[in-house]
């Protein structure tokens, strides 16, 4: 059945070997000091891992793709992840926030589906809007931005955040009421993940053949595979319930034909490394993690640690075990990778 819509809907491709490592990642980095410092105590300390990720904030101006000045020489940056053998991640919104060129050349083209007309800082300012991913010409624009300023100094994977897009606790979607480039917002509301996957996707092998795509997006829609879409289960709570939930979620969500998908291990919400409690959650998640297809630690932190030193020796010591576990088992995973692309098989 799934071997059948995906012949319908398209193939998963292959992501790079190392995308089915170990990624390190909290609500957020913010700094380049930080991201590097990282990554070298990773390093030092013989902790396998292939990939950091930055989250968001860390633009001076929401979809202008400037960084701010936390960050002085991104290039130098990347390329020092690089040397160290990590892939870097960045954080990507569909949202455009109001001052910059970027911002008045996509209004002036019509290519914004909405203003928002509230505030809600840090999120969302007055007049930030949210591009129409129906539109060929936004979608190629959309990409062109981050080929210029972040795929040309070497970003290897997108975290396109808010693909659905989220509204900050207005009920309804953002699209419905609008008129979209394809047609009514409420008759297409829910293609807007595929739209602005394919936008990234699509870039991106045109841009270049060197590097395969990978994308991490909170929402998917029929098809998104064909895009190299990993989904995760959002921000979710972090809790034995909600971890006992992404059990079953996962093994659901496999079923819909879209076989790459991830938590927040250890949840989203909150948590407390020194707390004995949370550590036992942190634990036993990130074993359940190990045998998920994308291996990945995310989330808001008390202390603001979430690598694997940050929970105790003794949480450590377990903790590196089941990373290089992981690795032990990546030919075996990489072998599932193949069938998956090549027999339309479920990881």
């Amino acid at each position: 059945i799934i071997a059948g819509y995906r012949e319908l809907t398209g193939a998963a491709p292959m992501f790079g070997r190392w995308a089915y490592g170990f990624w390190q990642c909290k609500n957020r980095y913010k700094s380049q000091e930080e991201i590097t410092g990282i990554a070298q105590k990773y390093r030092d300390l013989h902790l396998p891992a292939d990939d950091i990720v930055q989250d968001w904030f860390w633009w001076n101006r929401k979809g202008e793709h400037v960084f701010n000045k936390n960050y002085p020489d991104p290039k130098g940056m990347i390329d020092q992840l690089h040397a160290e053998n990590f892939h870097l991640m960045i954080s990507v919104w569909p949202f455009f926030e109001p001052g910059s060129a970027v911002y008045d050349e996509m209004d002036k083209r019509g290519w914004f589906v909405d203003k928002f007309k509230f505030a809600k800082p840090p999120y969302h300012t007055n007049g930030m809007a949210v591009y129409d991913a129906t539109n060929p010409e936004a979608r190629k624009y959309y990409w062109q931005l981050m080929d210029k300023a972040l795929f040309n100094i070497g970003v290897d994977a997108w975290w396109l955040d808010t693909t659905e897009p989220e509204t900050e606790g207005q009920e309804e979607n953002i699209l419905l009421g609008h008129k979209l480039a394809v047609g009514s917002g409420n008759r297409y509301v829910n293609i807007y993940p595929l739209m602005t996957t394919g936008a990234v996707y699509d870039g991106q092998r045109s841009a270049s053949d060197k590097k395969r795509v990978f994308i991490l997006s909170r929402s998917a829609f029929a098809g998104d595979q064909r895009y190299g879409v990993t989904a995760w289960s959002g921000d979710i709570n972090s809790d034995f319930f909600s971890f006992r939930r992404q059990i079953p979620a996962g093994l659901n969500f496999a079923l819909s034909g879209i076989p790459y998908w991830t938590t927040d291990i250890g949840g989203f919400v909150s948590g407390d490394p020194d707390d004995p409690a949370y550590r036992e959650l942190f634990i036993r998640w990130f074993q359940y993690g190990t045998f998920n297809p994308i291996l990945r630690v995310h989330g808001t932190r008390k202390t603001n640690q979430n690598e694997l030193w940050s929970y105790g020796p003794d949480a450590q010591k377990i903790l590196v075990s089941f990373d290089h576990l992981r690795y032990r088992m990546l030919p075996y995973i990489y072998s599932l990778a193949w069938k998956t692309t090549s027999e339309s098989y479920t990881p």
